[in-house]
């Protein structure tokens, strides 16, 4: 009599937040979810989510959900929390002047840290995504950014690791590769362009188990090596380690404790181009500090009649 497998659940969730001005372009989200939607092959045993995180012009925000709804993609809405938003100005006025340069700026750097955790929300993301997955009974949850794109190469490497039982990992890590680093385009991808071979191997994405419990560092801003953080906690070798190590000390975290349990790495995950030619990995840091300062500004235009009603 043969043994019936049940087909392995998994879920990949991509995490869509705002165009950080100044490192992605205008609409740069909304294009790779076009491109990843009509391109990207719909694998076996895989389901789609997107989590909608914190999306605050209401514009994009419709056009993102009329694409998926067309296409009958699930998504969930993390919604944008205005009235903390209000309430951290009242302190910090400053802030909106366009008279100030991000330089000026900088000194709110407290204010600054508060803002970034309310609009950027990448770690309280990532766990939102965590608990939907275990809570849901998916056997992996893979918690990707909202630019990354899987194909045949990566689904290969992953289907090998789900029926190799023996190693039992916990943890996939998941390498991935920036378009940008060699200035290419998307159609790169389609025309399985040899150079993305050549690519440098960058921050990794994650996916989690189902018997796993670990969550990432919510203390940690965007911009303060987030995912670097649980990549040090897991041991995987790499440059995380002091990013990690310095961005805890800055911060005044407590590190927590290592995790040891198993983790297999895949193949490369490719990450989409972010259509602004000023985006350069050696520059990312300060552009994303940049971006925070330009958010907080757009965010107080487009809800400025409100703000200024309370």
């Amino acid at each position: 009599m043969s043994t019936v497998h049940k087909p392995r659940r998994v879920l990949i969730a991509r995490i869509l937040g705002n165009d950080v001005p100044g490192l992605h372009g205008d609409t740069q989200t909304i294009d790779n979810l076009k491109f990843t939607i009509e391109n990207e092959k719909k694998y076996a045993t895989f389901e789609y989510v997107y989590f909608l995180n914190r999306i605050y012009n209401k514009t994009k925000k419709k056009q993102i959900i009329h694409l998926l709804s067309h296409h009958n993609i699930r998504f969930i809405d993390i919604p944008f929390p205005i009235k903390p938003y209000i309430n951290l100005l009242k302190h910090c006025p400053t802030l909106i002047s366009p008279r100030l340069p991000p330089s000026v700026l900088f000194s709110f750097r407290n204010q600054l840290t508060q803002f970034n955790h309310l609009i950027a929300n990448n770690n309280g993301a990532r766990n939102t995504v965590l608990e939907y997955g275990r809570k849901l009974g998916y056997e992996w949850t893979f918690v990707l950014d909202s630019n990354s794109f899987i194909d045949d190469t990566l689904y290969e490497s992953l289907s090998n690791i789900f029926r190799d039982s023996g190693s039992s990992p916990r943890f996939i890590i998941l390498p991935q590769v920036r378009l940008q680093d060699k200035k290419l385009d998307n159609h790169a991808v389609l025309q399985k362009d040899p150079r993305i071979h050549t690519l440098p191997k960058r921050e990794p994405q994650l996916a989690f188990h189902i018997s796993t419990r670990e969550t990432f560092e919510e203390k940690l801003p965007y911009g303060s090596a987030p995912k670097a953080e649980f990549l040090a906690r897991l041991g995987v070798p790499g440059p995380w380690h002091a990013w990690a190590h310095g961005a805890c000390r800055r911060h005044r975290i407590n590190r927590k404790p290592n995790i040891h349990k198993k983790w297999a790495q895949s193949k490369r995950i490719i990450r989409l181009s972010p259509f602004e030619v000023k985006n350069c990995i050696s520059r990312n840091a300060h552009l994303r500090a940049v971006g925070i300062v330009l958010h907080v500004n757009k965010i107080y235009k487009l809800y400025r009649s409100k703000i200024e009603s309370l």
